[in-house]
């Protein structure tokens, strides 16, 4: 049985939530490998796996890539990738980030990253 999409999502997902985000990275390579296109869920998987790594810079990387692969990055997707960089103390990337973002869902609201309160 060849693997799908649905098969590779859910093994990066659980790679995610275990903070092994070089074996989610890898799984995506695979993907690639393999003619399995990824998609926002398993892009947005990979991502929450930096996210708890604190590995802010995959996870714009990640975020950059699913741009180039013209796949539109979800609220969860950003929100991965904003507590990325809050985490990592990255206030400068997060607040690019809620830029970015507005400038990419043309129009949409942006979504709030970070509050003044937060910033201290």
């Amino acid at each position: 049985m060849a693997p799908t999409v649905v098969s590779y999502g859910s093994v990066i997902n659980a790679c995610g939530r275990c903070a092994q985000w070089q074996q989610a990275l890898g799984l995506l390579t695979d993907m690639s490998l393999t003619k399995v296109q990824p998609d926002v869920i398993t892009c947005t998987a990979a991502i929450i796996g930096c996210n708890r790594a604190s590995e802010w810079q995959q996870a714009l990387s990640l975020l950059a890539d699913m741009r180039g692969r013209e796949l539109a990055p979800s609220t969860g997707t950003y929100k991965a990738v904003a507590k990325a960089c809050q985490k990592c103390g990255e206030w400068q990337q997060a607040l690019a980030l809620a830029g970015s973002r507005a400038t990419f869902d043309e129009g949409q609201q942006a979504m709030p990253v970070v509050s003044s309160s937060n910033a201290g």
